[in-house]
Protein backbone atom coordinates (compact mmCIF):
# COMPACT_ATOMS: atom_id res chain seq x y z
CA UNK A 1 0.00 0.00 0.00
CA UNK A 2 3.35 2.36 -0.40
CA UNK A 3 1.39 4.58 -2.93
CA UNK A 4 -1.86 4.97 -1.28
CA UNK A 5 0.19 6.04 2.17
CA UNK A 6 2.34 7.78 0.08
CA UNK A 7 -0.48 10.33 -1.56
CA UNK A 8 -2.24 10.45 1.77
CA UNK A 9 0.68 12.10 3.36
CA UNK A 10 1.12 14.33 0.19
CA UNK A 11 -2.71 15.52 0.00
CA UNK A 12 -3.61 14.57 3.37
CA UNK A 13 -6.54 12.30 2.06
CA UNK A 14 -8.49 10.88 4.75
CA UNK A 15 -8.64 7.25 4.13
CA UNK A 16 -11.41 6.02 6.08
CA UNK A 17 -13.57 8.06 4.17
CA UNK A 18 -12.12 6.74 0.43
CA UNK A 19 -13.15 4.72 -1.96
CA UNK A 20 -9.94 2.46 -3.96
CA UNK A 21 -10.88 1.58 -7.31
CA UNK A 22 -8.71 -1.08 -9.09
CA UNK A 23 -8.88 -3.16 -11.77
CA UNK A 24 -6.68 -5.91 -10.40
CA UNK A 25 -7.04 -7.98 -6.96
CA UNK A 26 -3.65 -6.37 -5.97
CA UNK A 27 -5.17 -3.14 -6.13
CA UNK A 28 -7.83 -4.07 -3.58
CA UNK A 29 -5.32 -5.77 -1.25
CA UNK A 30 -3.16 -2.90 -1.57
CA UNK A 31 -6.47 -0.45 -0.55
CA UNK A 32 -7.59 -3.07 2.41
CA UNK A 33 -4.44 -2.51 3.76
CA UNK A 34 -3.79 1.35 3.59
CA UNK A 35 -7.35 0.76 5.61
CA UNK A 36 -9.11 2.65 2.65
CA UNK A 37 -13.23 2.82 3.74
CA UNK A 38 -14.07 1.53 0.39
CA UNK A 39 -12.53 -0.85 -1.81
CA UNK A 40 -13.89 -1.89 -5.13
CA UNK A 41 -12.64 -4.69 -7.74
CA UNK A 42 -13.45 -3.48 -11.38
CA UNK A 43 -14.22 -6.89 -12.82
CA UNK A 44 -16.34 -7.15 -15.87
CA UNK A 45 -15.16 -11.20 -15.96
CA UNK A 46 -15.50 -12.16 -12.81
CA UNK A 47 -18.44 -10.29 -10.94
CA UNK A 48 -18.83 -10.89 -7.18
CA UNK A 49 -19.68 -9.63 -4.07
CA UNK A 50 -17.24 -9.86 -1.25
CA UNK A 51 -18.71 -7.29 1.31
CA UNK A 52 -17.07 -8.85 3.98
CA UNK A 53 -13.53 -6.67 2.58
CA UNK A 54 -14.25 -5.92 -0.66
CA UNK A 55 -17.09 -4.80 -3.53
CA UNK A 56 -16.96 -5.81 -6.93
CA UNK A 57 -18.80 -4.62 -9.80
CA UNK A 58 -19.07 -4.84 -13.78
CA UNK A 59 -18.82 -1.33 -14.78
CA UNK A 60 -17.90 2.19 -13.35
CA UNK A 61 -21.23 3.14 -13.74
CA UNK A 62 -22.34 0.20 -11.07
CA UNK A 63 -19.96 2.03 -8.47
CA UNK A 64 -22.75 4.73 -8.67
CA UNK A 65 -24.77 1.53 -6.99
CA UNK A 66 -22.52 1.66 -4.05
CA UNK A 67 -22.57 5.48 -3.14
Amino acid sequence: PGMILEAQKQFDIDLQSSIMVGDKITDVEAGISAKVGVNVLLDPKNFKSNKSKYFSVETLKDIMILL
